[in-house]
């Protein structure tokens, strides 16, 4: 893996950052997340998808993201949403 430039290094302190650095004491609990799935797809009248389809969604561990980059992220969901449903944006979609 390459080293990062010191400039393009994070530097803020941000809450997220130190948990990510320090909290280890949650994991996934693969089983329930699975029975989950299945009582969700089955109440919505489809068949759940196979667990190894899914497998690689989900984390083991938790992972913090600052309330800044999770804003961000929402403006950007917001923006796509927004250019969907863009009548030219549409047309070339579906043609």
């Amino acid at each position: 893996m390459q080293d990062v430039p010191q400039e393009n290094q994070r530097t803020t302190k941000t809450q997220a950052d130190q948990l990510n650095r320090q909290c280890y004491c949650i994991t996934l609990d693969r089983k329930a997340l699975t029975d989950s799935l299945r009582k969700q797809f089955s109440d919505t009248g489809n068949e759940a998808p196979a667990t190894p389809e899914i497998h690689h969604l989900f984390s083991n561990t938790p992972v913090f993201v600052p309330q800044a980059d999770i804003a961000t992220m929402e403006r950007i969901v917001q923006a796509i949403e927004s250019a969907a449903e863009l009548p030219p944006y549409k047309e070339r979609a579906l043609s």
